[in-house]
């Protein structure tokens, strides 16, 4: 018989693992007379720079900052709403964003040790 427990428990592992790993990938975009941009939530933070015009940035909480010139650090899911030129500097790239990642994994994790225990206990059973 297989050992899907194994497997399973396996991935379970990974996907935790991989889940709180960011990686050092970083990201420029300019943003030339737009009139929203919704900063991605798979980014850790983003550097926001205004060089001319005026940007409106809206946390997910909806508090607003007014941003005329110079810059700011914020967090992901924000919206940057505004007319002008900007320039976005996106870093710290994760590959799971959001929390579900450690249902799924917790599951397997649970899955794959539930099956191992009863593997070995058909495997016990059947030595006597």
């Amino acid at each position: 018989m297989m050992r899907v427990g194994i497997y399973l428990l396996s991935i379970g592992i990974l996907i935790l693992v991989l889940g709180e790993i960011t990686f050092p990938l970083n990201t420029t975009l300019h943003v030339n007379n737009s009139s929203m941009y919704i900063i991605p939530p798979w980014y850790e933070r983003a550097k926001v720079s205004v060089s001319s015009g005026s940007f409106l940035i809206v946390y997910h909480n909806y508090t607003y900052i007014l941003l005329v010139r110079g810059s700011i650090t914020i967090k992901p899911s924000s919206v940057l709403y505004g007319v002008g030129n900007a320039t976005i500097l996106l870093e710290g790239y994760k590959i799971f964003y959001n929390q579900y990642y450690l249902a799924v994994g917790i599951s397997l994790i649970i899955v794959g040790i539930v099956l191992e225990i009863i593997r070995f206990k058909k495997r016990k059973n059947n030595q006597f």
